[in-house]
């Protein structure tokens, strides 16, 4: 939260659900050693070496409610003293609430769970079901469609960037599209509504995940589809086509030679 400037919110445990642990271990730095050993595990030591006293069940139930009445008559006194203050603040400044630590983060987590059990319960909703390739249509074409999407528009040489970042997309003499947006700002969102049949104003993670998607309809359709994936997996995206992952089941062949297979493959299988 300190390095990233981030919430841990419902989006971010789906986030942290859906990466591997090559991916995670990008993260990993001497500082974030520092935050775990200083602000976890000597806390804990402490915490766990401290002689606990117990009291008699009487001196205890009395300390209870002493503790709680004078909690509750800080807080009444607070109240009556800033409350049209503090009423007025965090009506402003509603995402404050976003950083209780560890209470958000806790709710977060929760609402993530329960969200994904609901999701998982309902029925996979078919679409595009007229769809077909004409008989007429005896000729194939391999088509590969590479999808970046953690790229900035705004840091694109090709949308106006000052800073020349696409020297070879330049020299290729690609058409581009500066006015495209993405359905959010994570992977584990914005993957799934790129194939979805949803814009991005009435997408959302359940619709993403109980309606078929593009790669569905080109398979019903006839179309063999491949999803070659270099991140820690397609997102849902592929779930119900041929899928292989470049790091690991590929790891041992070249660059070169695996497109080159993959495009032998397509053609013997009649794409």
């Amino acid at each position: 939260m300190d390095t990233y400037n981030v919430v841990i919110d419902d989006t971010m445990i789906q986030n942290i659900a859906s990466t591997d642990m090559a991916e995670s271990m990008d993260l990993l730095s001497f500082k974030l050693m520092l935050y775990i050993v200083f602000l976890g595990v000597i806390p804990s030591i402490w915490i766990y070496k401290v002689k606990i006293v117990h009291a008699s069940k009487r001196k205890a139930l009395v300390s209870r409610i002493k503790l709680f009445s004078f909690s509750l008559a800080l807080s009444i006194a607070v109240i009556l003293i800033f409350g049209q203050f503090y009423a007025s603040f965090f009506r402003e400044h509603k995402p404050l609430r976003f950083y209780a630590n560890p209470a958000y983060s806790i709710y977060s987590t929760v609402k993530y769970i329960n969200h994904s059990i609901k999701r998982d319960q309902l029925p996979l909703t078919p679409i595009g079901l007229d769809s077909n390739i004409p008989e007429t249509d005896i000729d194939r074409e391999l088509v590969i469609f590479v999808v970046g999407e953690t790229a900035r528009a705004d840091r694109f040489s090709l949308n106006g960037y000052a800073r020349e970042t696409n020297p070879l997309l330049k020299k290729e003499g690609v058409m581009n599209f500066s006015n495209v947006w993405a359905c959010g700002t994570s992977t584990a969102h914005s993957v799934p509504c790129m194939f979805s049949i949803y814009g991005q104003s009435d997408y959302s993670d359940t619709k993403g995940k109980t309606t078929e998607n593009v790669l569905d309809i080109l398979k019903r359709s006839g179309v063999n589809v491949l999803w070659l994936d270099n991140n820690s997996d397609s997102k849902g995206v592929a779930l119900r086509v041929d899928f292989k992952n470049y790091k690991t089941s590929l790891k041992t062949i070249k660059p070169q030679k695996t497109i080159q297979s993959v495009i032998q493959n397509a053609e013997m299988r009649g794409c």
